[in-house]
């Protein structure tokens, strides 16, 4: 019984995994690797920059980016920015990407994305808690 629930949970996970992780789109927004990480880098991006970073994510799960084909991920603080490897693709991704409203805690968010050259820019809007509609 309990080779069926551990085949049962491996199943689930590997369903639900993206190609690019939260710990790898993390890191590159703080640097892109462990050598480059900073407590500066590091703080903008987990305390600084959180809610928008999370709400980037969110809005690009859907497309389900494959990680060997993003360049670089920033953040400016208001938006996220993730450079990939064709126009073309970034393209793809942006159509892709159909959810727009995510809730951050007891916050809810619009994201806007747009696609320019290489880069699939994500912005976020923080919404007032009677301007969205939960259903």
């Amino acid at each position: 019984m309990n080779i069926l629930k551990e085949q049962e949970m491996i199943t689930i996970a590997n369903r639900n995994k993206l190609s690019l992780t939260r710990p790898k789109y993390s890191l590159g927004l703080m640097g892109g690797s462990y050598e480059d990480l900073t407590m500066s880098s590091m703080r903008k991006t987990l305390v600084d920059s959180n809610e928008v970073c999370h709400v980037a994510y969110s809005a690009l799960m859907d497309a389900d980016i494959q990680e060997e084909d993003v360049v670089r991920i920033h953040t400016d603080g208001e938006s996220v920015a993730v450079t990939l490897r064709s126009a073309k693709l970034a393209k793809s991704v942006k159509e892709m990407c159909n959810k727009e409203y995510f809730r951050y805690g007891a916050h809810f968010y619009r994201a806007h994305i747009k696609a320019r050259d290489k880069i699939v820019i994500v912005e976020t809007e923080e919404l007032e808690t009677e301007d969205v509609d939960e259903d």
